[in-house]
């Protein structure tokens, strides 16, 4: 074969092979939209009911179609938090489902983190009096200085790592720590005394749908999604999350932002 075919033939080789893998990243980018719409109907079609039957439940609690025993209302009290924990899953398929989708757009302003960290603390106290052996303790810097970032979107971060420590942690202190790392930067921490994990588990904690071991998805329950959303929150806030963990021992998980100028 003369050069010149040989040239004409790989050429043709590698066009038939490009239009290969054009045809299969058309299909791919098909089906990836297909499962977008699957899971925006059904969420949508999972949630609207479950606000009627929480809202029902409600009513009845309220006692207003009558006196219920005492047995009856604690039936109907596990029902609405059973209720509760579903709508919390079906919120984070959707937030993810979102950012995946890059339907969550940031809207990066100046954020009182003190203020913030305050209010987290503030909202998840109440969680931790079912859990009298773990104490939940804010610890922030004097003159923490106002940092860069999406107030809601940091707010959701928090909330999931605190909520990750708690539902991790039998005995101790869940920590929510924050202070000046830089001339650039504040770092925020959530520290805690809990079960840990090696460094294996380490490498699946941020894949959705996983969790870190068949034992703990038994125990803890969930869809492995909290950290997975913490990720993608903080990447849109140009941060990242880091993972310190000892086994038996507890995890810290940190992330930074930009200090304001």
């Amino acid at each position: 074969m003369t050069p010149k075919k040989v040239v004409k033939h790989d050429k043709k080789k590698c066009e038939d092979e490009y239009k290969k893998l054009e045809n299969k990243y058309d299909r791919l980018r098909k089906l990836d939209n297909y499962k977008n719409n699957f899971i925006a109907k059904v969420v949508h079609d999972l949630r609207n009911p479950l606000t009627s039957v929480q809202g029902y439940i409600d009513y009845i609690l309220s006692e207003r179609f009558g006196k219920l025993k005492p047995k009856q209302k604690k039936a109907l009290i596990h029902s609405k938090e059973g209720l509760g924990n579903l709508k919390k899953l079906i919120e984070k398929i959707l937030l993810l489902h979102k950012l995946q989708t890059h339907k969550e757009k940031p809207e990066i302003k100046i954020v009182n983190l003190k203020h913030l960290l305050s209010s987290v603390y503030k909202q998840e106290k109440s969680l931790f009096y079912d859990k009298p052996k773990v104490k939940l303790v804010l610890d922030v810097q004097k003159n923490l200085p106002e940092v860069y970032g999406d107030h809601e979107m940091i707010r959701q971060v928090l909330l999931n790592l605190v909520g990750n420590a708690y539902k991790f942690t039998d005995r101790g202190a869940v920590i929510i720590s924050a202070k000046k790392k830089d001339a650039e930067h504040v770092e925020i921490a959530i520290n805690d005394t809990g079960k840990g994990m090696s460094d294996k588990e380490q490498r699946n904690l941020f894949k959705q749908f996983t969790q870190i071991s068949e034992e703990s998805r038994k125990k803890y329950g969930g869809l492995g999604l909290g950290l997975v959303i913490v990720k993608e929150l903080l990447k849109l806030n140009k941060s990242k999350i880091s993972v310190i963990s000892i086994p038996e021992k507890g995890s810290v998980f940190s992330f930074r932002l930009r200090i304001k100028k």
